[in-house]
């Protein structure tokens, strides 16, 4: 009886007509081992035999997964199927992992294949992407807003955002946050594009290091069909030193063996003058494309205005500039597209009015003084001043001089 043999996330699935279904995953090249999920069906849905490792040079192995088949299948089946010519075959699978992955030769007869975008210009198809930024920076709203984009899919949103034409669904794997945080934020997305988004994305709370939950995590994504995968945050996916290659590596190598789409949302160093992805770098190079998120807050109008640039884009020029405004309401979340320009502006704007008051919190002061000290001319600051003062966040003392 011959099965039939497909791959899966990260691994072999082998199907036998008598109902018998081994899942090959996480295979382990230095001990040549492999774990394997041992599945019967009798026609009354699917019963768990047991988990078993399976050494490919031993014999105590081999030996042991046999006992489990014949302990755990019927007479009935047994006569059909034979454990240890089940062992064999299994065996013999184990050569797909060894050999890894297919060589292939490079052809330029075929027409040439334009890049595929999950969402575009964000997120390229099947390759690693990295979002990074502050904390608090709307990095973890943002993944959830492209699962929504993706998933419906909304093509005419107006975010300047075009995703591909069938929906695809994400998995979100959540190392900062938990499942009440992440449905208060899909329900406000929800009232506000006024359609149901239940089922849009799946969700797991994580704790542990990614590479420690491999085999789960692989199966969740075969199970539920899932498109893509967004990782937040790295410092929790990865074990161990983020600075040191290792970590790296490990992280890279296991994301990989998903064969996914990856969104990755990370940090930026403390250091004002170093922005870019913290942790080695080895993390960016195996991401094709890398954005820098920066968040401006306006707690007024309640509105949260994105600046995303690209920082690295090994499939094309990086220059590339997006903005986004998010307002918050009581029951609902709203996001527009938004001139990077104008957020620039109201950068300097808010960070001008922030000093203005750290220098007036020091004593009373001259306009022409408060000009001299921000390096910018009397007739700005004047311009600043008096709005300032129309929303009575300083007062006038008269004569140009100014109080908080």
């Amino acid at each position: 009886m011959k099965p039939n043999t497909e791959e899966t996330v990260g691994g072999l699935r082998v199907q036998w007509d008598c109902g018998l279904q081994a899942d090959i995953i996480n295979y382990d090249s230095k001990q040549e081992s492999t774990e394997i999920k041992l599945v019967y069906n009798n026609g009354n849905g699917p019963l768990l035999i047991g988990w078993q490792t399976l050494k490919y040079l031993s014999h105590n192995s081999q030996v042991d997964l046999e006992r489990l088949l014949k302990k755990n299948l019927s007479g009935e089946v047994q006569d059909l199927l034979d454990p240890r010519n089940a062992v064999l075959y299994l065996i013999n699978t184990l050569e797909h992992f060894r050999k890894g992955e297919t060589s292939l030769d490079t052809d330029t007869e075929q027409p040439l294949k334009m890049l595929d975008y999950l969402l575009y210009p964000l997120i390229p198809r099947n390759k690693q992407t990295i979002i990074f930024g502050d904390g608090s920076a709307g990095k973890s709203t943002l993944a959830i807003l492209i699962a929504v984009l993706v998933g419906l899919p909304i093509k005419d949103n107006e975010l300047g955002l075009m995703p591909q034409a069938t929906p695809c669904k994400g998995l979100l794997l959540d190392w900062e946050t938990d499942f009440d945080d992440v449905s208060r934020t899909i329900k406000r997305l929800s009232t506000w594009l006024g359609v149901s988004l239940s089922g849009i994305a799946h969700y797991r709370r994580c704790a542990r290091p990614i590479a420690d939950d491999f085999t789960i995590i692989s199966n969740i994504i075969e199970e539920q069909n899932i498109d893509f995968v967004i990782i937040d945050s790295l410092a929790g996916a990865c074990s161990g030193d983020l600075m040191k290659p290792e970590s790296a590596a490990q992280f890279n190598e296991v994301v990989r063996r998903f064969n996914k789409t990856l969104l990755v949302i990370a940090h930026n160093p403390k250091d004002e003058n170093n922005k870019t992805v913290f942790g080695s770098a080895i993390f960016t190079h195996r991401a094709r494309a890398i954005w820098r998120c920066e968040a401006f807050e306006d707690a007024h109008n309640g509105t949260l205005d994105l600046k995303l640039t690209r920082t690295k884009f090994n499939l094309g020029p990086k220059l590339k500039e997006l903005g986004l405004r998010a307002t918050y309401y009581d029951d609902r979340m709203e996001f527009e597209s938004t001139s990077v320009d104008d957020i620039k502006m109201q950068h300097i704007i808010k960070n001008h009015t922030e000093r203005i008051i750290q220098l007036l919190s020091d004593g009373d002061a001259h306009y022409k003084e408060i000009a001299e000290k921000l390096g910018v001319s009397e007739g700005t600051v004047r311009t600043r001043l008096s709005r300032m003062t129309a929303d009575k966040s300083i007062k006038s003392l008269g004569r140009g001089i100014y109080s908080v």
